[in-house]
């Protein structure tokens, strides 16, 4: 059986990892408006850089975070 600190452990992975996410997703949110604002379709290479950077980090995150609650 796991201990109180690790469950605290866990959640507190868990959260961060939720806010690290919707940091990303506000990122991208903006990007999104900017690009509309400027009556784009598609974005720069730097923006979609960013895009694709961010889900690469999220992916890890969430790998992270759900390897450590089944360590």
């Amino acid at each position: 059986m796991g201990s109180i600190l690790e469950a605290v452990n866990i959640l507190s992975s868990v959260i961060g990892a939720a806010n690290a996410l919707m940091a990303q997703s506000a990122q991208i949110s903006a990007m999104i408006s900017k690009a509309q604002a400027e009556n784009r379709t598609t974005f720069t290479p730097e923006e979609w850089a960013a895009i694709t950077g961010a889900d690469d980090a999220a992916r890890k995150l969430l790998a992270d975070a759900i390897a450590k609650s089944e360590a």
